[in-house]
């Protein structure tokens, strides 16, 4: 066959790895399992953090929330590098990449439920979990995904964990501008949230600060709620809308 090739004045083409996978991952999958051992301990952290700080300011949760970050990227690289040798060669590098990874997870869980409470982590599961996993590429290619979660895939944190890592083990010399980028998005978008929830509850606290505790622990659309009721109420009695969040009090007749 080689032969025949040359005869027809064709190269003799061999196939090269560029980059060999390791021993220990002949799957090439350590990058996938790299994200998912992230996101999964990040989303079941976000509901012990929601639990144990639900009554203090949001960013109480986000200072923790940074700290569990950085505990649980160590942790992935630690054992994917040391115990399984699966992620060899990059430890610094691919721990600043779980740590903003873990951080965006932990972020945008803590903004859905500061949002609207405890079931926003259903909403952050659905969004990270479920639809994530299935577009981040670790086990699909992203140009072999279907239409819609092809382009999806390319913006969500999961696929850039997962390129990212990638790009540092295997490929050092590859640009980490989009990932980054996607990270900083996400991240962005979830600490703006938890800055209007804060600024909503530091409201409500400046006119009943004996309800401190119960302020903190109520999610912003009840707050929201609850300030709409109380100037239709006050609308309805005859007297002056409440510009603030002061319980409305009906003024005698």
């Amino acid at each position: 066959m080689a032969a025949a090739v040359r005869g027809l004045g064709l190269r003799d083409e061999r196939r090269r790895d560029v980059a060999p996978l390791p021993a220990s991952d002949r799957a090439g999958l350590s990058a996938f399992v790299f994200e998912l051992g992230l996101l999964i301990p990040s989303v079941i952290g976000g509901i012990g953090l929601f639990l144990a700080g639900m009554r203090f300011r949001v960013w109480w949760r986000i200072s923790a929330g940074i700290l569990f970050a950085l505990l649980a990227a160590c942790g992935s690289v630690l054992v994917l590098d040391s115990v399984f040798g699966a992620l060899t060669g990059a430890s610094a590098a691919l721990i600043g990449v779980g740590f903003l990874g873990s951080f965006a997870f932990v972020s945008f869980v803590a903004a859905c439920q500061a949002v609207i409470g405890l079931p926003g982590t259903g909403l952050a599961a659905l969004a990270f979990v479920f639809i994530g996993n299935a577009a981040s590429g670790g086990t699909v290619a992203f140009p072999f995904l279907p239409d819609g979660f092809r382009q999806l895939a390319l913006w969500l944190p999961n696929g850039a964990i997962v390129s990212a890592a990638r790009d540092v083990v295997y490929l050092p010399d590859a640009g980490l501008v989009h990932p980054l980028l996607v990270l900083g998005i996400w991240l962005a978008g979830s600490l703006a949230v938890l800055c209007l929830v804060d600024l909503l509850h530091l409201a409500e606290r400046r006119h009943l600060p004996e309800r401190e505790a119960e302020i903190f622990a109520t999610s912003g659309t009840v707050h929201i709620r609850q300030r709409l009721a109380r100037r239709q109420t006050a609308a309805l009695s005859g007297g002056p809308l409440p510009a603030t969040g002061r319980l409305a009090r009906l003024r005698p007749r």
